[in-house]
């Protein structure tokens, strides 16, 4: 049983080289959580918007004028990398041993997302659009999708994996228990390596948290590191997450630790991918 609610994950591919990752972090937690996987390829309708302007140039190195851009052109350019995608869907499902179902559709690629998550326990999606350059910012359609999306999403940088220590943020709300749950499956396997943060709050609090961690995890003989953040606040929950050495951060949204301002930053300077739990 999947005591954590993913049974269903959709990740989102694009035409860079980022799609691997994303790829091999879906099938891995597909595979470890006997979840069903389908991966998802946009084709941006604004491309095809783009090309169909007389003036729409793709500018080469050495070129001053560039060269033109057709519809024609840019549709076998979408097709080839929708055919390169299925390619690579099939060979990361049978290598991971997890079926796994590729689907392209053609639209606004936030607005594709968002109606195709409505389905799903579990969104993956890249920090940033353009995967292939390391950085703090979170792109437009991640933006877009995380402020909107109402299934649980998890968000990784190009290169990123799905790796243990696990640590999660722990508040005793029912997100969180999800969240501990999630956790637990994700670390068994690591000699049950989890952690679990609790806000900054009074020694009584504290003691009942605790207490609540204990109820879940005792009966499957897990005994999780405990730590509690210095303050609520999202620097000093990365803070506890470089003590602790976690490769991977379960997190609730809406909790009184991150407000939604506090998990877009939490998101942007994390260095290990980050899941939301809603």
């Amino acid at each position: 049983m999947n005591k954590g609610g993913i049974k269903r994950i959709l990740v989102a591919l694009d035409a860079s080289e980022a799609n691997h990752s994303a790829l091999q972090a879906a099938a891995l937690l597909a595979s470890q959580l006997q979840a069903e996987l389908q991966a998802l390829f946009v084709e941006d309708i604004n491309l095809l918007r783009l090309a169909e302007l007389p003036f729409a140039r793709e500018m080469m190195f050495g070129s001053r004028e560039g060269r033109r851009i057709t519809l024609t052109n840019m549709e076998r350019q979408i097709q080839a990398q929708a055919s390169r995608l299925r390619q690579l869907v099939a060979a990361t499902a049978q290598q991971a041993r997890i079926k796994a179902e590729f689907k392209v559709l053609r639209g606004q690629i936030s607005s594709e997302l968002l109606l195709a998550a409505q389905q799903m326990d579990l969104l993956i999606l890249g920090k940033n659009a353009q995967l292939l350059q390391q950085n703090l910012r979170l792109g437009k359609v991640a933006q877009e999708v995380l402020a909107a999306v109402n299934c649980n999403v998890m968000l990784l940088q190009y290169g990123a994996h799905i790796e243990r220590p696990v640590a999660v943020l722990f508040d005793g709300s029912e997100a969180s228990q999800r969240a501990l749950l999630l956790g637990m499956q994700l670390a068994h396997g690591d000699h049950d390596h989890l952690t679990v943060i609790y806000p900054a709050t009074d020694p009584e609090q504290q003691a009942a948290l605790q207490q609540q961690v204990t109820t879940i995890t005792q009966p499957v003989g897990i005994e999780p590191g405990q730590m509690q953040l210095a303050s609520n606040s999202y620097s000093a929950l990365l803070q506890s997450l470089a003590t602790c050495k976690g490769r991977i951060l379960i997190v609730e949204s809406g909790s009184e630790v991150l407000n939604p301002e506090s998990v877009k930053s939490l998101i942007q300077q994390s260095p290990v991918p980050v899941i939301v739990m809603r």
